[in-house]
């Protein structure tokens, strides 16, 4: 099989992968990560980051926040799209009074 490359030059044999995705592609069970979970005690900028990749990658992301929720929730202006994005795909715990582990929304 040959494929012309953005150049104009021909490249023969081999595989390309897809740019466009297909929709089977993107289940979770097909994810590298499937199948692992994560327990993340993270807050700031990195770790969320961090557990957001794993978590968009398959993994199971168990977030666990201070009784009162993560800092990030009350964010004002520029901010207040942080912890949606950087939670999303991510399963959330937290303590409460009583010490149990009850989980948020």
């Amino acid at each position: 099989m040959a494929i012309t490359s953005p150049d104009g030059s021909k490249v023969e044999g081999g595989q390309v992968a897809s740019l466009n995705p297909q929709p089977s592609d993107l289940q979770p069970a097909n994810r590298p990560l499937a199948g692992l979970r994560v327990v993340e005690f993270t807050h700031a900028v990195l770790g969320p980051a961090c557990g957001l990749v794993l978590a968009d990658l398959g993994a199971d992301v168990i977030k666990v926040e201070k009784p009162e929720g993560d800092d990030t929730r009350r964010l004002k202006g520029f901010g207040m799209g942080y912890f949606p994005f950087f939670n999303r795909n991510k399963r959330r715990l937290s303590r409460s009074q009583n010490g149990l582990m009850r989980p948020t929304t």
